[in-house]
């Protein structure tokens, strides 16, 4: 089936986009080190009818449109794919419905808040300050205090 489904920009930079059903206040948020490549990707995967996204290509008969919903200069892969949860989550705020929500995938606001934050925590290696914070204090793993009772904690 061939269709105009939108347009594609002509930035080839970073950036986090959105392809957005607004018949249907729906849209799929991605992030691409080169947008335009990644609108190109997406169109012709829907003019052939075979884009990965079934809900997306289900609904591309619908007026889509690809919107940059911010640029980067300079990120690397790993804020790349954390401004992309932070952006799904502040589409979902706006009221949208994600196409790229899918059943084994995070479901909610939460569940998207809950996946940065551990992503944000292995980028700042949470886990191991904390454990080298406890065991520097307490000479112990953090694991073994949690067995203690809280009294004898401080001791």
């Amino acid at each position: 089936m061939a269709f105009e489904c939108f347009n594609i920009p002509d930035y080839c930079g970073a950036g986090i986009y959105a392809i957005i059903n607004s018949q249907d206040f729906k849209c799929y948020v991605g992030s691409s080190k080169n947008i335009a490549l990644r609108a190109v990707q997406h169109k012709t995967a829907l003019n052939a009818g075979n884009h990965p996204n079934k809900k997306l290509q289900k609904d591309c008969d619908k007026k889509l449109r690809f919107v940059i919903l911010q640029k980067f200069e300079d990120i690397s892969d790993k804020e790349l794919r954390i401004a992309e949860k932070v952006y799904m989550i502040g589409m979902m705020l706006e009221n949208f419905k994600l196409y790229n929500i899918s059943p084994s995938s995070a479901k909610t606001r939460e569940d998207i808040a809950y996946s940065i934050s551990c992503d944000l925590m292995r980028i700042l290696h949470t886990s191991e300050r904390i454990s080298d914070s406890i065991k520097n204090e307490y000479g112990v793993k953090p694991g073994y205090l949690y067995y203690r009772k809280p009294e004898n904690r401080n001791n």
